[in-house]
């Protein structure tokens, strides 16, 4: 699942940039999987419409030999890395646009206070879905969000799922 919050979000001009500057080996406090590039999850959408799902690696070699770039490694490198995190950085997009956003305890309570439904998306092996979920304040103050007609399952605002308030028929 891609609920990971990336801290920087980096345009064309700075992806080129961090991609000149090469890698420069590990340092205390520094995390290269919190960056991803808007311009290579918009490169990969574009390159997914006409050729299919971007596989990292083929990704790569694609965009060092449009860029003129040398090879670099498909692991650790820079590049790979900001590819990588581009990828996952497309899904969270994605549900974004889509009005989805990380489950919250305001969001469940807005929904019960509202009268509205939450639609919540799960995933199994079988893919993504929807499940419209029932949002409750209980008596003990915790808010939660039962699958459906449960009782006993549903998702809390700690939970690890992405959802927004179903809109009114």
């Amino acid at each position: 699942m891609s609920d990971y919050k990336y801290k920087t979000i980096l345009n064309e001009a700075d992806t080129r940039a961090k991609i000149a500057a090469g890698h420069t080996g590990y340092q205390e406090g520094r995390n290269d999987f919190d960056t991803a590039s808007e311009w290579l999850a918009d490169l990969l959408d574009e390159r997914e419409k006409t050729d299919g799902f971007q596989y990292n690696t083929a990704f790569l070699r694609w965009l060092e030999k449009r860029e003129g770039w040398p090879a670099s490694g498909e692991n650790g490198s820079t590049l790979s890395t900001l590819v990588y995190t581009s990828q996952g950085y497309r899904q969270t997009r994605a549900k974004l646009r889509a009005g989805f956003a990380p489950i919250t305890d305001a969001m469940i309570r807005q929904a019960a206070e509202a009268g509205q439904r939450l639609l919540v998306l799960t995933e199994s092996v079988f893919g993504e879905g929807e499940v419209e979920a029932r949002p409750k304040v209980l008596a003990d103050g915790r808010a939660v969000a039962y699958n459906g007609r449960s009782r006993s399952r549903g998702w809390t605002g700690s939970s690890m799922v992405w959802a927004k308030i179903k809109e009114a028929a």
